[in-house]
């Protein structure tokens, strides 16, 4: 029993040594000593972290209190402008050796993304809201204030204020800015107001509602106004006294004339030196500048009227230096304009005169032309053509279109001596018709060659004219190709108009003898392209009276009627077996 007690003894005692040893040597490795100290900083920080974290905070305040945007368009190394919110640190970091080595060599966190930053606007808020709510949970009594107004990016915003006393000093808190973009109908304010005062728990605290005095806002009868007095019947509503003395004055004002004119002065000033970079350098230069224009700004004619005065001199020199330089306006249109009194002469092609001057020759404007234009014009000539279009009804037109007119009917005298020569009974109305009819078949043809290509076909199956001059009117393709009708319509007898059905289109013309139609009914055959003969009468289409060059069914007259008796004493439409 004694050596087992011996033994073990022993052998315990080696292994506690051993144990002893391990401690020891545990003690002064490099794990051990780093987990120690780690365990000793456990809930402690450090200080260039408290230092990093106490100035990233100020730059918040910093920012917040001057209303500073945080982010810039680029934060890289790169950029020369990194934000307000880093460039602040930066500069802070120039003072601070601990603040600038952590920003230098930190690789973990830095505290300065994106994310960061929101999260530090986000905490910050958050502190100020659970200020605000403490302060609004003692207070017995609180009034709200709202107003809508358009931020710089055009979007529709409503901005809120509690007002109540603490301490004995009134003071206003800023809840925030809210979308109404949606829904700006006094349901959709109200329900945010309301919202609003459900969320910081206000109750029936709220004794006062402030707006302006848009109907939306301040309406009797379903305004923001009376839906908040609807749940909260002790909450009144007051006018914003800013926006009523501001009214008041205004127009109260502007019944005065000469207070009237002098505020529109006020507004002139303004708009005639913004519009200019020239002008406006020009006021810079005596050393002020006229306040912004806004009608919304209460004090803005107040402050215009307080510079004007105290600048007067100087803008009156400014306004002098303006109108009296050689680039000015004033001088410009004098310099613009001078001659033209001389111009008088282009009254002699005033279509609204051509009665009047049919009276009484414009003699004076006549003259006028020939001295401006000297050697150019035939004068007698000029005279006696002016009167002939003075005299004549058909040619009271625009200049544009007058001269349209001249030209079409110089042209086709000309065709007619050609065709003249050819058929010596020939007249304008011939010439008239054989340019219609060939305008009719060349449309025809290149109705027929566009669909041809719109169809898909190959190259070899695209259709070709035939006709020989198809070519020589590829001019007119792009060209608006109205024609100037020789119409019969106005010859066809009445008594012998019998119409039954309803008919649409337009006149057939073409045809200089005098024709008198029966039209009895509209025609069922659809597919024969519109007009028709009954059978036994002589019988064609438009289509194919186009083609053959004696007829064109313009807009104005009904197609698809059936024609009983043709009386002409020219030729007729050849017959066409039915």
């Amino acid at each position: 029993m004694s050596k087992i007690s011996k033994s073990f003894i022993i052998e315990v005692i080696s292994s506690v040594k051993l144990k002893i040893w391990k401690s020891e040597k545990h003690t002064i490795s490099q794990k051990h000593l780093t987990n120690q100290e780690k365990f000793h900083l456990l809930g402690k920080v450090r200080i260039e972290h408290a230092i990093s974290e106490g100035r990233r905070l100020a730059a918040v305040k910093h920012n917040g209190q001057v209303e500073l945007a945080f982010r810039g368009h680029r934060e890289n190394n790169e950029s020369l402008n990194k934000g307000n919110y880093l460039e602040l640190l930066e500069l802070l970091a120039q003072e601070e050796q601990l603040l600038k080595e952590h920003l230098l060599s930190s690789a973990i966190f830095k505290g300065t993304s994106k994310i960061i930053q929101n999260d530090l606007i986000e905490y910050v808020t958050s502190v100020l809201n659970s200020k605000i709510f403490n302060e609004i949970q003692r207070v017995n009594y609180v009034s709200i204030q709202a107003d809508e107004t358009t931020d710089v990016s055009c979007r529709s915003q409503m901005s809120i204020i509690f007002r109540y006393v603490v301490v004995q000093k009134i003071v206003e808190r800023f809840i925030g800015f809210f979308d109404v973009l949606k829904n700006k109908t006094a349901s959709g304010l109200a329900d945010i107001i309301l919202s609003e005062i459900n969320k910081w728990k206000i109750g029936n605290k709220i004794i006062c509602q402030t707006y302006d005095g848009a109907l939306v806002m301040s309406g009797e009868k379903s305004g923001v106004q009376f839906r908040i007095r609807q749940i909260y019947p002790n909450t009144l509503f007051i006018h914003c006294y800013a926006h009523q003395l501001n009214l008041v004055l205004l127009h109260g004002a502007k019944t005065i004339k000469s207070v009237k004119l002098f505020i529109c002065s006020l507004t002139m000033f303004h708009t005639f030196f913004s519009r200019s970079t020239k002008r406006s350098e020009l006021l810079r230069e005596q050393g002020f500048k006229l306040p912004n224009q806004s009608d919304t700004k209460w004090n803005y004619h107040s402050r215009a009227a307080s510079t004007i005065k105290k600048h007067f001199l100087d803008l009156k020199n400014a306004v002098l230096h303006v109108t009296e330089e050689p680039d000015s306006l004033i001088v410009q249109i004098n310099i613009r304009f001078e001659n033209f009194p001389k111009l008088e002469f282009v009254e002699i092609v005033n279509k609204k005169m051509f009665r009047s001057y049919y009276s009484e020759f414009p003699e004076s404007k006549f003259i006028k032309l020939l001295q401006q234009y000297p050697n150019t014009f035939d004068a007698d000539r000029l005279r006696n053509e002016l009167a002939v279009i003075y005299a004549d009804d058909r040619k009271h037109l625009p200049p544009h279109e007058l001269l349209d007119f001249i030209i079409k009917s110089r042209a086709y005298d000309e065709l007619l001596k050609v065709c003249t020569s050819i058929n010596p009974n020939a007249n304008r109305d011939f010439v008239v018709k054989e340019i219609q009819s060939l305008r009719g078949s060349f449309r025809k043809e290149l109705k027929s060659f566009e669909d041809s290509k719109r169809s898909g076909r190959s190259a070899d199956d695209v259709h070709i004219s035939t006709l020989w001059y198809y070519h020589l009117l590829e001019f007119a393709v792009d060209q608006d190709l109205s024609t100037d009708n020789v119409s019969n319509f106005n010859n066809i007898e009445v008594e012998d108009l019998d119409i039954t059905d309803e008919v649409r289109g337009g006149p057939i013309t073409g045809y200089n003898n005098k024709k008198s139609l029966k039209i009895v009914s509209q025609s069922p055959d659809k597919s024969s392209g519109g007009l028709r003969l009954d059978k036994g009468q002589t019988n064609t289409t438009a289509e194919d009276s186009i083609a053959q060059g004696h007829s064109r069914v313009p807009y104005g007259f009904p197609r698809g009627v059936a024609v009983t008796s043709w009386r002409t004493a020219g030729r007729p439409p050849e017959e066409v077996e039915d």
